[in-house]
């Protein structure tokens, strides 16, 4: 008898297996209907033990679904006012039910009902009591539409873990906002993380299991209509001790209501997450920072829009703040750099998002050689020698690099105002832009990229355009992309030469998401044929999400001959349509 062959991968133990599916993955959703194609049903075509190992990872099976709806004021209210009846997108709830029929135990389902701009007919649409039957599968659920308190039987979110409600501002009332009630979805024995767009505390007040509550998010601001300090100020007063359970909160509000919640009785010592953004007229950093220094085990800090730039919050740093277990930092440019660098040379911080000049980026960056998120809002620096001398400063563990870069008036980019120091050779993921309708630095960007040899799987530049790329700037920023599955340069309008290379696979062979501009939908519809059938060509199409930019409004010579004068609306959809439909991706295009 023959014995059997072990191969290297049946020696791997199923918990070293599970973190490479999970790599694999990475952050896309579970695609529905499954697709064998994609992770996580990839995995389980290679053999039963994948299969069942890929099929054991709750992670791997989260899909999220968007359904569509319309709310219809038909009948009244026992007070007299109107409520809403609905009706849904039937399709949205087809991939709905094939998710509950396809996805292994354990797996979660997150639903975002969204409204929709386009009629629903009856024949394409379906009841509110047809759809709630689907709602006891649904861990996680973003409500967008007006409520009506009837529309939910009880039970049918006995399963829900994670809530949000905040209706679409088209549809928003004053009334809506401060009548907002939990108590309208059910009862949520599970639920844990709550997030709402309100103007009162009615929802807080109503029958929600608070103690329960590990994560709330609260949205109190609302450019027309005012927010009742009284009522929340009775409410903190109240009910602050109930929070037992919270570890996370968020809260976007005025700064009257900010300091409210700072004199509330909540379990500071407890939170690992919080974050604050105000309407820019906190007159101090005191009630803030006495807080802080009760939140010893915060991990994750956001601070924005806490006063106005010319008027920072009063501070004093003789005693500053210490949060030795803080990872992930946020703060405008209103927060003093001095605090916010003592912060980061008294903690291990991972993720750094802040607001300073290019001399002090620099500054912080080689205090925190650990950085792997960083997110950074830069003004140019006014020391150029110093920019141009300094030592290059290497982040070994950086993946993640996003920039928001500024010029002033007449000025080119330089070392001065892109940080030409940088070298990240782990980078997975850049994000680069420009404000205030600046150019963008191509050259300074693919010299980073070079400078870091980084194999980059994510890319997205924005700035004002579309600007018209030479070839050969095109190919050079291209080639520097060769190994990213996410692209978008739609600012950037790309040649009849570099657009026939990508469609041969010549330049992004491994591209999963593009968003490009060209200049007339015939260059876009050829191009994006070309390339879907060499990928069919070659057993499997990777370039799975396409969206394209018409720059219908600039004139080239080179292409005036391509361009449709009748071009309309109904070719655009026909034509996108059939690319959808023969080749099972998702696309999409518009004009500029």
């Amino acid at each position: 008898m023959i014995p059997a062959v072990c191969g290297p991968f049946d020696c791997i133990p199923p918990e070293i297996l599970c973190r490479i599916f999970e790599l694999v993955s990475g952050d896309w959703p579970c695609t529905i209907p499954p697709d064998v194609r994609e992770p996580p049903w990839l995995l389980g075509q290679v053999c039963s033990h994948w299969r069942k190992v890929s099929r054991s990872i709750q992670s791997l099976w989260k899909t999220q679904i968007i359904v569509f709806g319309q709310a219809h004021y038909t009948f009244p209210s026992a007070s007299g006012s109107k409520l809403p009846d609905y009706r849904f997108s039937k399709r949205s709830f087809d991939a709905v039910e094939g998710a509950i029929g396809v996805l292994p135990p354990g797996s979660r389902i997150a639903i975002e009902v969204a409204p929709s701009f386009e009629s629903l007919p009856e024949s394409d649409s379906i009841s509110s009591h047809d759809a709630v039957k689907f709602l006891p599968h649904v861990q996680e659920l973003r409500w967008r539409l007006p409520l009506n308190p009837a529309i939910f039987p009880p039970g049918s979110l006995a399963e829900i873990e994670q809530l949000s409600i905040d209706p679409h501002p088209t549809f928003l009332t004053q009334n809506d906002l401060a009548a907002l009630s939990a108590d309208q979805f059910g009862p949520s024995p599970r639920l844990q993380k709550l997030n709402i767009l309100t103007l009162a505390p009615h929802f807080l007040s109503s029958g929600i299991p608070l103690s329960r509550l590990r994560c709330l998010k609260l949205d109190t601001i609302h450019r027309l209509w005012p927010t009742d300090h009284s009522v929340w100020r009775d409410f903190f007063m109240s009910r602050a001790n109930d929070f037992s359970n919270l570890h996370e909160i968020s809260v976007v509000a005025d700064s009257k209501l900010v300091e409210i919640i700072l004199q509330a009785n909540l379990p500071w010592h407890q939170f690992t997450l919080f974050n604050l953004a105000s309407d820019g007229s906190l007159t101090s950093l005191s009630p803030l920072l006495d807080r802080l220094r009760l939140s010893t085990h915060l991990t994750n800090l956001g601070l924005s829009k806490l006063s106005t730039k010319h008027e920072p919050p009063h501070y004093r740093d003789d005693n500053p703040v210490t949060l030795p277990f803080l990872q992930t930092l946020e703060a405008g440019s209103d927060i003093p750099f001095s605090l916010v660098k003592h912060w980061i040379s008294s903690s291990n911080l991972l993720c750094l998002d802040v607001e300073i000049s290019l001399s002090n980026f620099y500054s912080v960056l080689r205090q925190s050689l650990h950085l792997m998120k960083v997110t950074f809002s830069l003004s140019p620096s006014t020391d150029l020698i110093s920019s141009v001398y300094s030592p290059s400063i290497v982040l070994p563990y950086l993946t993640h690099l996003s920039l928001s870069l500024s010029l002033q008036q007449g000025q080119e980019w330089s070392p001065a105002s892109f940080p030409t120091l940088l070298i990240a050779p782990d980078l997975l993921s850049l994000e680069i832009c420009v404000e205030d309708g600046g150019s963008f630095p191509l050259n300074f960007t693919i010299d980073l990229i070079n400078r870091s040899r980084a194999r980059l799987s994510s890319i997205e530049c924005y700035f004002k355009g579309p600007t018209p790329l030479e070839p050969n700037e095109s190919i050079t920023l291209l080639n520097a992309l060769e190994n990213a599955d996410t692209v978008n340069i739609s600012n950037f309008i790309l040649s009849h030469a570099v657009l026939d290379s990508f469609a041969k696979g010549d330049l992004l062979p491994r591209v999963r998401s593009l968003t490009l501009s060209v200049w007339t939908l015939k260059q876009f519809v050829s191009t994006i044929n070309k390339r879907l059938s060499y990928e069919e060509t070659c057993g499997s199409i990777r370039l799975r999400n396409i969206v394209g930019f018409v720059a219908d409004d600039f004139y080239d010579e080179n292409v005036a001959d391509d361009r449709d004068p009748d071009l309309d609306h109904l070719t655009v959809m026909t034509a996108v349509q059939e690319i959808k439909e023969r080749y099972g991706v998702e696309c999409d295009i518009d004009c500029v």
